[in-house]
């Protein structure tokens, strides 16, 4: 078989930039005469997705959109029978990203009503317009079945977006969905009485059920069905799994697979109530005097014995991940994966590299996850950058090496659970609280200091969804440390 060309490409990805030219056309004809959309504002995401995709171009970093339909044009071209170069891979979805931008500027003036000139600026498809309406194009809707949509909606986000037990979640939620709604059914026909089914069938799933042992492998609708007498899950639970099928069901709308996202006001019964009532507190003034005023922090009998009084005080993992979370805001998950190679220094700011560092097993809970968080100066006073170059010259990966991984491959189980014992035995524990309490205590802490919001969003990692998030590459690490530093509490370290 002859070797894949640059010139094949061209012409792969010219054809299906005229496949999007043809579809666009009739979307700027179409969507203008449907009153429940807001014509100005899908003319505004279609700006952003302008913006974003050329950022992304510029960065060489695709979105899973960009890459699944680059890999549909290599494997048409190819008939999945030679492995393809990673340099035409890549030029591939080069050629998809400045196609979607072309598309997207097409409808951008079609939408806006300006067709002066509304040619392809890119040369790779100069001169291309669309072509008469295709009949077929347009009264024959996609057969997208559920599970052919469940399918590809896995194969997108897994490995990519999710980390692994995000993904067995939501291959729990959609297996289900898939069996309620009928694997068969087009998309384009899910309706709200399908909503409402998946709904009620997530209220039947027994309490906790998939903790037990021998249940880890099992479906949802296994679950159901051996446990018909058992307690039902929270509705704070149940509405966690239908959120996850609720954003299956926002992709396909994004997808423009189905127009609009059907049983969109449906809810799950319960649900606010029982968030109120399961929200985790900061924790008090009280008790993080009593945390920093307990043995692990002014001496304790032993490093197996931390909770007994004693004179030994070891700054070792268990004695940091505490202070770094209430000086950083980090979650848990973020600090015990934290390598030596992440404390880095710009200028002169030493700051946590919160980030998947290539031939690291890590995990990030989002994409907005991945930030720079300065090293308070607290911590500094402390002496962590001591604590982190010793851990360098022993040669070790991790910062908080002597935090064994747990049974489910997270380095934060093991350490959880003991913070669990600890919180018990030394008498802080209380059942709104937990050691994600810290992020709060961080979070209202940087309110107090009058920290300016889109600078805190950027230093827990929580995405900003202004309209000016988009633009530029954010605050400056100096800005961010400056904020930072001004986090204090009324507490004796």
């Amino acid at each position: 078989m002859s070797k894949l060309s640059l010139q094949q490409l061209d012409v792969a990805v010219k054809a299906y930039f005229q496949d999007q030219l043809n579809k666009a056309l009739v979307i700027s004809h179409d969507l203008p005469e449907d009153p429940a959309l807001d014509l100005d504002a899908e003319i505004d995401g279609l700006r952003n997705d302008i913006v974003r995709l050329t950022t992304a171009l510029k960065a060489q970093s695709f979105d899973p959109l960009t890459v699944a339909e680059a890999d549909e044009i290599i494997q048409a071209q190819t008939s999945g029978q030679q492995a393809t170069p990673i340099d035409l891979v890549n030029y591939a979805r080069r050629g998809v990203a400045r196609a979607r931008i072309e598309r997207a500027k097409y409808l951008v003036k079609a939408l806006s009503g300006d067709y002066a000139a509304n040619t392809p600026a890119d040369p790779l498809f100069a001169g291309m317009q669309p072509e008469d309406f295709d009949d077929e194009l347009v009264v024959t809707p996609k057969l997208l079945t559920v599970e052919g949509a469940r399918q590809r909606f896995v194969g997108m986000k897994a490995g990519t977006e999710w980390v692994r037990k995000t993904e067995l979640d939501y291959q729990r939620v959609l297996d289900l969905a898939t069996i309620v709604i009928g694997a068969t059914k087009p998309v384009s026909l899910i309706s709200t009485d399908d909503v409402k089914a998946v709904r009620d069938t997530l209220a039947k799933l027994p309490s906790n059920i998939t903790k037990a042992k021998g249940n880890a492998q099992k479906s949802l609708a296994t679950l159901i069905s051996e446990n018909p007498d058992a307690e039902c899950m929270s509705p704070r639970t149940q509405s966690k799994y239908f959120t996850m099928f609720r954003s299956f069901l926002r992709w396909l709308v994004d997808e423009e697979d189905i127009p609009k996202m059907p049983g969109l006001t449906i809810k799950v019964v319960g649900a606010a109530k029982n968030k109120a009532q399961g929200d985790r507190y900061p924790y008090s003034k009280e008790q993080l005097g009593s945390i920093f005023a307990s043995p692990l922090y002014k001496g304790c009998s032993s490093r197996l014995r931390r909770a007994t009084p004693g004179t030994e005080v070891y700054q070792d993992g268990y004695f940091w991940i505490p202070l770094v979370a209430l000086y950083s805001g980090l979650r848990l998950g973020e600090i015990v994966q934290l390598g030596t190679v992440d404390v880095k220094q710009d200028g002169d700011v030493t700051y946590f590299d919160v980030s998947l560092a290539e031939g690291e097993d890590k995990q990030l809970k989002t994409a907005s996850s991945a930030r720079r968080v300065p090293v308070h100066a607290k911590l500094v006073d402390l002496g962590l950058l001591t604590y982190v170059e010793r851990a360098r010259k022993l040669k070790k990966v991790r910062v908080f090496y002597d935090i064994e991984f747990g049974k489910d491959g997270y380095p934060s189980h093991n350490f959880s659970k003991w913070w669990g014992r600890y919180a018990r035995r030394t008498g802080f524990h209380t059942e709104k609280t937990a050691f994600h309490s810290f992020r709060h205590n961080f979070t209202d802490a940087m309110r107090e200091a009058e920290v300016p919001d889109s600078i805190a969003k950027s230093l827990v990692g929580h995405a900003d969804r202004s309209v000016h998030a988009n633009y530029g590459s954010g605050a400056s690490i100096q800005k961010l440390s400056d904020h930072m530093n001004r986090v204090t509490y009324a507490i004796d370290l």
